[in-house]
């Protein structure tokens, strides 16, 4: 019996041993996102993951650089059509999420997502790229 006690005991030594690790790793090291609203932009940024190979936190400065990158886009005489919406309402009307990804070549990226205020089934997705200063295969999904 004295056995089974002890075993019982050193069993449960040990969860909460686990438990009380796993908290405290969990306050220390998860990261939040993080509502960015710098230079008038109405953003999100999201955590880089585990894999710090495939994924990043991006700074506030590459998120003004790709919030530029996307208003000189706009600003064109005549921007790509599948911006159309974007252009017509403006991106004020959009709220954006922002996740660093690396590339294939190592790259690093934004993965940005803008998502419509008053019509939130209206979302783009676009990638750009810190090494160019360009945006790449934006697409709409849903229409205004």
């Amino acid at each position: 019996m004295a056995f089974l006690k002890q075993a019982l005991t050193d069993r449960l030594q040990k969860g909460i041993c686990t438990c009380v690790f796993l908290f405290i790793s969990s306050t220390l090291f998860s990261q939040q996102v993080e509502h960015y609203t710098g230079h008038g932009c109405d953003c999100y940024i999201y955590p880089g993951g585990p894999d710090t190979t495939k994924t990043y936190t991006p700074t506030h400065d590459e998120i003004d650089s790709a919030e530029f990158a996307i208003k000189r886009k706009m600003a064109m005489k005549n921007p790509p059509n599948n911006m159309y919406d974007l252009v017509s309402l403006g991106i004020d009307n959009f709220e954006r999420h922002y996740h660093g990804t690396i590339n294939k070549k190592g790259k690093r990226e934004l993965r940005i997502h803008g998502v419509n205020k008053s019509n939130t089934n209206e979302v783009w997705v676009t990638y750009y790229s810190l090494y160019t200063d360009k945006l790449y295969d934006f697409i709409l999904y849903g229409s205004h």
